[in-house]
């Protein structure tokens, strides 16, 4: 029987509104958010109509959502779980799933996301985020309309591998991730996606999580083996794991075709799953039209195949 995994694409960040797509960001106040209903609506049925069954979505990137008070975490801002459960309904409607990631590790080096770094970094800020918003956000999350929870994108960015002091190590991030999987983990699948060639630095440091999540960039398109990555990690239980193609892109210079083998792969590889970057601007136009690309429908035809 032909192994078939969960077909995705990303979504990271809803309307072109990194960071306040869905509540408004303490770091930007005075942004307020760019949640649009009929915005949304469309954006999902644009990802089914090209035969995907899973989404991609961030939700406190850059801290977007988390409120504070004196600089202590409190809860969350109502909006993100208002936009939340709407999208959910939209999700049901389409038939689609949705994999959702809390936060992200390039908001301190792009952003000087100082509210993540501090999560990430500080025992008792890592504890209040899992307790006052991970933890609601993961209940208020339909486990029928989840693939699974993300707790952190490329942890790698936090530490001294990718940025200079103040950097977080790799033994810190892993107790925080495991801190903010405990307040979700029975419900949801938790994971944490990292560059491919990261992942033995994530593994090794023993973050606690349900699945691998590996992110590829590469030329020619392609998934790295199991067998590769339980060498690569020094684990053979690797070869076994639930196992995640969380973002799989080309460099910007690159012709898309090479998109449709990381599909083929994810089912010669037996990947779970696998989330292409991205919908906008790679696979359907931004204009009003938000017409297919030559690349979307290119991969509307391989899921089509795939499929059988």
């Amino acid at each position: 029987m032909t192994h078939r995994p969960v077909f995705g694409v990303n979504l990271p960040w809803l309307f072109g509104s990194y960071g306040h797509d869905l509540a408004v960001n303490e770091h930007y106040a005075d942004w307020g958010h760019a949640w649009s209903d009929a915005k949304a609506a469309r954006t999902l049925a644009d990802a089914r109509a090209l035969g995907f069954d899973a989404v991609r979505i961030w939700l406190c990137e850059n801290a977007e959502g988390i409120r504070t008070e004196g600089g202590r975490i409190v809860g969350t801002h109502p909006a993100l779980l208002d936009h939340v459960a709407r999208l959910q309904e939209r999700l049901a409607a389409e038939g689609l799933v949705a994999y959702w990631t809390l936060l992200d590790g390039n908001s301190w080096k792009r952003e000087a996301d100082a509210l993540t770094h501090r999560v990430l970094s500080d025992p008792e800020a890592a504890a209040r985020f899992a307790e006052r918003v991970a933890a609601p956000i993961a209940e208020a999350l339909d486990p029928a309309l989840t693939f699974g929870l993300e707790l952190l994108n490329e942890p790698e960015v936090m530490t001294h591998e990718c940025t200079e002091a103040p950097f977080v190590a790799w033994e810190t991030l892993a107790e925080t991730l495991g801190v903010i999987g405990d307040a979700v983990r029975g419900r949801h699948r938790v994971s944490a996606g990292t560059m491919h060639v990261f992942l033995p630095s994530l593994w090794g440091a023993g973050p606690r999580l349900d699945a691998i999540d590996v992110h590829l960039y590469h030329p020619q398109g392609g998934l790295p083996p199991r067998s590769h990555l339980a060498r690569y990690c020094e684990d053979a239980a690797v070869a076994d794991a639930f196992l995640i193609g969380g973002e799989c892109g080309l460099p910007d210079e690159v012709g898309g075709e090479a998109l449709l083998s990381y599909l083929q792969n994810a089912v010669t590889e037996r990947y779970d799953a696998v989330f292409l970057w991205r919908l906008e601007r790679v696979l359907v136009t931004q204009d009003e039209a938000r017409a297919p690309t030559e690349t979307g429908a290119q991969v509307a035809r391989a899921l089509a195949r795939l499929r059988g």
